[in-house]
């Protein structure tokens, strides 16, 4: 044969290898989601679908869908979607501001709303670290559900009767036994868990255990459990008092040895916690950040009354940061300042900035769903709290999604679009 015959099949070989790859390569694209799509570079005009599925834009953020025909025609029609885009308006690459979700989100809002790793003392650790490696770069937040659980049910911390010292049925605050099981549980948990490789940006709880006041109200006798055991009179220095009887007399006004109790046995379960759950998670991952929910450090001097009224100050906090909660519920203050939404906004906003000014801690911060029942911001003004606290946290807001509408969900991700897009925080 002839070496011009050898050419010609060469090159006729190469040519079909060629349409063969881009074939793949345009199969795989169109088996992708619009939105991760973007995330791995593709331009937005460049997206492939389904087989059958036509590709349109959002007309308010050019946010891109792959849909039946005729749900494309009817969209169309209704103006809120269009076929070409002139000015792409959502971010390629990496957004710059996120959010860490409590559930889950539509696929298509995962760009900006990544969901918490959900874990508890009998999650597997290999699972769960895989998982991790899915999450966008940074933004791994492990979610420790209950996995505090332990730490106030050991049997050796409940109360002891100064006279019998015999154990009583209440819990005490001095936790020293759940405090030794719980870290080791931690420790050999993480421990697993970054052996199957596992990333950790972030550790977050929802610890909201209490022996302050309120607690102790609603169980009779738990307050004479604690003041009679052996080990309170260490507390009497802090406290100023002998007794528990002040901070347990209603109306609250009568006295504030009630404010001084609620941040006194808060300081012990910080610390429980943090020597039970982060210095075990800090040895395995020195850079990781962590918070507790509604852990955070506000001194008396600058405190703003919370949502009841009471100029509650707080002594420390879990890991590394504050964690606030700014759910614009105002309740029994409200009656005092109003419910009107820009009063609340300004009073949340003054809550942030009182914590902000106590401490050089950094802060994160929970937010809520829109529609949450006791919100009493409107939309307007629930977007500028948004705002406001990403540009004055530079960490991912918390959002708390428990029993969000889609809505509530869509406004969220709008919301960060917008963040993204014209970056408030310049």
């Amino acid at each position: 044969m002839s070496l011009l015959y050898f050419l010609l099949v060469f090159s006729l070989l190469a040519a079909i290898v060629s349409i063969m790859s881009s074939a793949q390569v345009s199969y795989a694209m169109e088996e992708i989601s619009p939105t991760k799509q973007v995330k791995n570079g593709v331009s937005l005009q460049d997206i492939k679908c389904n087989k059958d599925l036509k590709l349109i834009f959002k007309n308010s953020d050019n946010s891109p869908a792959c849909v039946s025909n005729s749900t494309a025609e009817i969209l169309i029609q209704r103006e809120t979607y269009i076929t070409k885009i002139f000015n792409q308006k959502i971010i390629a690459g990496e957004p710059k501001y996120r959010i860490l979700s409590w559930h889950d989100v539509p696929e298509e809002q995962e760009e900006f709303i990544v969901r918490m790793i959900w874990i508890d003392e009998n999650s597997d650790p290999i699972k769960m670290a895989k998982k991790s490696n899915e999450k966008p770069e940074g933004y791994a937040a492990v979610f420790a559900w209950k996995f505090t659980r332990g730490l106030y049910s050991d049997a050796d911390d409940r109360c002891i009767d100064s006279t019998t010292r015999e154990y009583t049925k209440f819990q005490c605050p001095w936790l020293d036994n759940g405090i030794i099981s719980i870290k080791e549980k931690t420790a050999e948990w993480f421990g697993k868990y970054k052996d199957a490789g596992g990333v950790l940006d972030y550790l977050i709880l929802d610890d909201e255990s209490s022996f302050g006041n309120w607690s102790l109200q609603a169980n009779p006798g738990w307050a004479d459990a604690i003041e009679n055991d052996p080990r309170f009179s260490t507390l009497i220095p802090k406290l100023n008092q002998t007794s528990l009887d002040l901070v347990m007399n209603r109306p609250h006004a009568n006295h504030s040895a009630y404010i001084q109790w609620n941040a006194i046995q808060d300081e012990m379960l910080v610390d429980a916690r943090n020597k039970a759950i982060f210095e075990p998670v800090k040895k395995l991952y020195p850079n990781v950040k962590a918070s507790n929910y509604n852990d955070y450090v506000v001194d008396m001097d600058h405190v703003i009354p919370e949502k009841n009224g009471h100029k509650q100050y707080y002594f420390s906090n879990f890991g590394t940061h504050n964690a606030k909660s700014f759910y614009g519920d105002i309740r029994q203050y409200g009656d005092k300042i109003g419910h009107d939404s820009n009063t609340v906004l300004e009073w949340q906003i003054k809550i942030f900035e009182a914590i902000k000014n106590s401490s050089d801690i950094p802060n994160m911060a929970w937010i809520p769903y829109f529609s949450y029942p006791e919100n009493d911001l409107n939309q307007e003004d629930y977007e500028e709290m948004m705002v406001y606290l990403i540009c004055h946290t530079k960490e991912p807001l918390l959002f708390w999604n428990s029993n969000a509408s889609d809505l509530d969900n869509k406004l969220a991700y709008d919301i960060m679009v917008k963040i993204n897009n014209h970056d408030h925080c310049k």
